[in-house]
């Protein structure tokens, strides 16, 4: 597979996870079941942007960054479609 054929692929493997996530999210489901006997039409719309490039030399061997801090939005948004956060207690 070329180079270009691989990050195709994988950036459709994300984007289904990410799909199947949604769509299976419980929480999700019943804001939106709510919102509906409310009387409210709710169109989500998401779009992201997959970039996936391949390190140089240099970068392949350089360590990930010592710590990266998700905000509260952050872990809670991630959380509502079901992606496991690391444990912090861990990664200090």
């Amino acid at each position: 597979m070329h180079d270009e054929e691989r990050r195709k692929y994988f950036a459709m493997l994300i984007a289904d996870i990410i799909q199947d996530l949604l769509r299976d999210s419980d929480e999700l489901s019943e804001i939106l079941e709510t919102a509906s006997k409310e009387g409210y039409d709710i169109f989500l719309t998401i779009f992201s942007g997959i970039m996936i490039r391949e390190r140089d030399d240099e970068e392949k061997s350089a360590p990930l960054p010592p710590k990266f801090e998700f905000t509260q939005f952050d872990k809670e948004f991630l959380q509502s479609i079901g992606v496991r956060l690391p444990d912090e207690e861990k990664s200090t």
